[in-house]
């Protein structure tokens, strides 16, 4: 019956530890998802790139035009891009000043080294043959060194970068003319795709309630990650009370424990020592029947009176050994017994306080995500601050075009 209890709270730990798991591992994952990056919050990030190419543009197609300000002004506020390694990017090739598909490898103070990504095995309407190097110039190159002005991040454009001009040769004899005709041809058709682009995106993207809408999806995440981690405080405190009252309930069973095993310990030393003692007597018992033995004839009344005596001691001498074994087996069984309730107690305390870690870990991650969610929603204001903007910039470059 005490196995079958032991093995029946056996299940019932293992039944309540899963479903406790199940509740955490849930808890984290709602987490996680709301690290995820809203498609609205691309949208917003994706306008503030457009933005930027096109002031760059602008800035290149009229030089009298006060950009030293407004750039000097951008590299103050804005950070430097970061290249981890491995990622896509766009890398331009000092040879025809074009830009072409690439992946990092290794990042320097001045300069980056890039891998030129091979063309794929099927071209799709995303991409063309012409923006990977080993296609568009036929040449077997693998790597390249170039500045951090040459790579743009894949992820950071919404089309392939406009080409850099070109160095003269030495050895050639251009008509310079001809070339300042080619490079305003150059921009002007930059000016009109560029513009064309920008009136695409202003109607896909709209402009009435596009803040509203990139900013609603982060704050109502902010607001569910901020109702996870008070639940998951208060849980934590009840988790923590818990395994106090665990492991005072283990430390009272330790005390049974001992105090039934000192008691029981100072029975059987009494017990073995009648025992003893009661050996020695049959000894000396059996010793004086030997002898009366010998005296038969003589001591015929006298053998059967010490008969009498040895058959009560031994009769005494059973008793006590069954009372010994009885002793042990219900040492044993006691033993036993508290052995499983600490073990349960144990297992009650370890499962608390490894909930209580879990949900302390998943409250300082709600916090750290909360602090991140914030900084996007920041940036994601930015974005759609410079979306305003745009109206704008698309009639300076009509005018430009």
């Amino acid at each position: 019956r005490a196995a079958e209890t032991a093995e029946r709270s056996r299940h019932e730990q293992l039944a309540f530890r899963g479903a406790a798991v199940d509740e955490d591992v849930g808890q984290v994952l709602r987490v996680v998802v709301a690290t995820l990056r809203d498609g609205q919050e691309a949208e917003a990030l994706a306008t503030s790139s457009l933005c930027q190419a096109v002031e760059h543009v602008l800035c290149a197609a009229s030089p009298s035009a006060d950009c030293g300000s407004n750039s000097s002004a951008s590299q103050k506020t804005v950070a430097p891009k970061k290249f981890p390694a491995g990622s896509e990017v766009w890398a331009c090739w000092a040879g025809d000043g074009r830009w072409y598909r690439a992946h990092v490898k290794s990042v320097s103070a001045k300069l980056i080294q890039v891998v030129w990504a091979p063309p794929p095995s099927e071209v799709g309407p995303t991409n063309s043959s012409d923006e990977y190097l080993s296609t568009a110039c036929s040449i077997d190159a693998l790597f390249a060194e170039v500045g951090h002005s040459a790579v743009l991040l894949v992820e950071d454009t919404i089309r392939r970068p406009v080409p850099f001009p070109v160095d003269e040769l030495p050895d050639t004899q251009w008509d310079r003319r001809l070339s300042a005709a080619e490079a305003q041809s150059f921009r002007l058709h930059e000016l009109r795709s560029l513009f064309s682009e920008l009136v695409a995106h202003r109607k896909v993207a709209g402009a009435g309630t596009a803040q509203a809408q990139c900013e609603q999806p982060l704050s109502d995440n902010a607001t569910a990650l901020t109702a996870l981690r008070v639940e998951a405080e208060k849980q934590v405190e009840v988790l923590s009370s818990q395994a106090l009252e665990s492991s005072g309930e283990a430390q009272c069973i330790e005390e049974q424990i001992v105090t039934s095993s000192s008691a029981m310990e100072s029975e059987l030393q009494a017990v073995q020592a009648k025992r003893a003692h009661m050996t020695e007597q049959v000894e000396g018992i059996r010793a004086h029947r030997e002898k009366l033995l010998k005296q038969r004839e003589e001591l015929t009344a006298q053998l059967g009176i010490v008969g009498e005596e040895l058959m009560a001691a031994e009769a005494a001498e059973a008793e006590l050994r069954e009372r010994e074994q009885l002793l042990h087996a219900s040492r044993s069984r006691v033993t036993e017994q508290l052995a499983q309730q600490l073990q349960v107690a144990k297992l009650r305390s370890h499962l608390a306080a490894q909930r209580r870690d879990v949900l302390e870990s998943a409250s300082q991650a709600s916090r750290a995500v909360e602090e991140q969610l914030a900084a996007r929603a920041s940036a994601a204001a930015e974005g759609c601050a410079l979306r305003a903007g745009l109206g704008g910039q698309g009639r300076a470059l009509g005018a430009a075009g």
